[in-house]
C-alpha cells in the first residue's frame, strides 16, 4: 500500500472572459466548400514545392550543401498522436552554432485513440475532422512558407485497420504527406532530441515517451541508443482499459533483461502528461522530478473528478482524464527499473522531427536552446 504523500499545491491561471462576437448566419454549404477551396488552392503552387521528407535516410539529405543554405530557414512539423494533432514550425538561428527557436506551436485535441483502441478503425466523421486540422495547417504552413515539412502519425493511425486509407485522403484534400511511422521510428525520433536535455555523455539513461496509445523505452549509454522497445501502453488505452497484462509483462521483462553493467540513475521523460505532472510540481524548465513526487501528484489527483482537475490544477479536458493513467506509467517503469529522478525536457515526437529535419541539412542536430523548452505541451 502506497503512503499517501502531502497534496501538491494548485495553481489556478486566472481565466479572462472574451465578450462573445455576434456571429452571422452561415452561407449555404456549397457556398462555404467553395470558399475553402479556393482558399486552399492558393496555397497548392507553395505546398508542392515543399520538399516534403520522409523517414528513409536516403530522402532525408537536402539538395543543397549546409554551406550554401541561409540561416535563417524554417522547418514544420505535424504530429497526428492518439490524443492530438500538432503543428510546430521552428526557424534555424545563430552564426557560429546554429540552433532552433519555435516560432509557433498548434494543438488540436483529436482523440483518434478512442475509437481505434475500441473498434480498431477511425471512423467517418474523425477522418473528416483530420482532414479539416490538416486543411488550417496547410494555410498555416503556406504563411510560414517553412523550407521543410515533415508529417508523422504515431500509435493511433499505426493501429487503425484504415490508416493508411486515412493518410491517402489527407494527402488527396491537402496535399500534405502523411507518414504513419512505427514504433522504433518513432523511438529514433524521440532520440533526436537528446541533446536538449543536457545528458552527461558518460552516463546512462532510460528514455520514457507515453503517448496516447503507446510507450517508448530506449536505453541510451554514453550517448548512443543501446536498445528500445514500443508497447501498446498509452493513457488513452488505459482509460478506455484496454491493455492487455501480458504488456505490462513483457515491458517489465524487457526492463528486467536490461544488459549487464548498465547503471541507471536518471530517466527522461517526453509527453504532454508528464510535462504537466513536472509543472504541477517544479514549473522551472528544464529540471527534474522525483519519482516520490510522481507518486504524490498521481495520488492528489485519482480522487478528484475531471471537473475538479480541471478548475483546481488548471488541467485541459483531453489532458484531465489521461495524467492520472499516463503518470501511472512513468512511476511503474521508473520503480521497476530502479530509477529515483526523471529529467523532463518538455519536448515531443514534432521537437524530433524538427531536429531530424536540420540535421538533414546541417549534418549535425542544434545546438540546445532552453527557449523550446519553455513551449506549453498541454
Amino acid at each position: 500500500m502506497l503512503v499517501v504523500g502531502p497534496a501538491v499545491a494548485p495553481r489556478v491561471p486566472v481565466a479572462q472572459r472574451m465578450p462573445v462576437a455576434k456571429q452571422r448566419p452561415l452561407a449555404p454549404a456549397g457556398a462555404r466548400r467553395t470558399r475553402l477551396a479556393q482558399g486552399l488552392g492558393n496555397a497548392t503552387p507553395f505546398l508542392r514545392g515543399l520538399e516534403h521528407v520522409n523517414v528513409t535516410a536516403a530522402s532525408t539529405h537536402a539538395s543543397k550543401s549546409p554551406a550554401t543554405m541561409p540561416d535563417d530557414l524554417r522547418f514544420a512539423a505535424c504530429d497526428v498522436g492518439s490524443n492530438a494533432v500538432r503543428l510546430v514550425v521552428s526557424r534555424v538561428l545563430g552564426n557560429t552554432e546554429r540552433f532552433m527557436q519555435r516560432e509557433a506551436s498548434y494543438r488540436v485535441p483529436l482523440r483518434l485513440g478512442d475509437e481505434v483502441f475500441t473498434t480498431g478503425s477511425i471512423s467517418g466523421a474523425n477522418v473528416s475532422s483530420l482532414v479539416e486540422v490538416f486543411k488550417a495547417f496547410r494555410l498555416l504552413i503556406e504563411f510560414f512558407k517553412p523550407e521543410k515539412l515533415r508529417a508523422c502519425a504515431t500509435s493511433a493511425l499505426r493501429e487503425a485497420e484504415n490508416g493508411k486509407v486515412v493518410a491517402q485522403r489527407v494527402w488527396d484534400e491537402t496535399g500534405v504527406r502523411l507518414e504513419v511511422i512505427t514504433g522504433a521510428e518513432e523511438a529514433r525520433t524521440l532520440f533526436s532530441i537528446h541533446h536538449e536535455a543536457g545528458l552527461s555523455p558518460s552516463r546512462d539513461y532510460l528514455y520514457v515517451d507515453v503517448g496516447g496509445g503507446s510507450t517508448e523505452l530506449t536505453l541510451l549509454s554514453e550517448g548512443r541508443v543501446v536498445q528500445s522497445e514500443s508497447f501498446r501502453i498509452g493513457g488513452v488505452r488505459l482509460l478506455r482499459s484496454r491493455v492487455d497484462s501480458t504488456e505490462w509483462e513483457r515491458m517489465k521483462a524487457w526492463i528486467d533483461d536490461l544488459p549487464r553493467g548498465i547503471r541507471l540513475t536518471e530517466a527522461i521523460g517526453t509527453g504532454g502528461n508528464i510535462s504537466k505532472i513536472y509543472d504541477l510540481v517544479v514549473g522551472t524548465p528544464g529540471g527534474e522530478i522525483s519519482r516520490r513526487r510522481i507518486r504524490e501528484v498521481i495520488q492528489t489527483l485519482e480522487p478528484l473528478s475531471i471537473e475538479r482537475r480541471m478548475r483546481d490544477y488548471g488541467l485541459k479536458p483531453d489532458r484531465a482524464d489521461v495524467i492520472v493513467p499516463a503518470g501511472k506509467v512513468y512511476y511503474q517503469v521508473m520503480k521497476w527499473a530502479d530509477i529515483k529522478a526523471m529529467v523532463v525536457p518538455k519536448l515531443g515526437v514534432a521537437d524530433g522531427l524538427l531536429a531530424q529535419m536540420f540535421e538533414a541539412v546541417y549534418g549535425v542536430l542544434p545546438a540546445p536552446s532552453g527557449a523550446n523548452r519553455l513551449m506549453d505541451q498541454d
